[in-house]
């Protein structure tokens, strides 16, 4: 269970998000519900969503739609939900 939470902490700290973390978990061999309350239990992924935003936008949100939308797209790669890449939008 404790080396669960440090792989969290870890790439939360690298800017990975939450669906992310939970499919490294699971192919480290980690029980599904167990690595979810992990996760849960971290919290603060909006934030770190923002974090992960401003690391590699230092400019900030972009001008058009086709910017924001490959903006978006870096965020859901990483492996963060909708509700959170949105919290950096608005």
């Amino acid at each position: 269970y404790w080396l669960a939470g440090e792989v969290v902490l870890d790439l939360k700290s690298k800017g990975f998000g939450p669906k992310k973390i939970l499919y490294e978990l699971i192919s480290r061999g980690v029980d599904e519900s167990i690595a979810i309350q992990v996760i849960d239990a971290e919290g603060g992924w909006k934030d770190a969503a923002l974090k992960a935003f401003n690391k590699k936008y230092k400019t900030g949100l972009g001008k058009d739609y086709i910017e924001q939308n490959k903006q978006k797209a870096f965020l859901q790669n990483r492996g963060f939900s909708f509700e959170e890449i949105d919290s950096v939008f608005t």
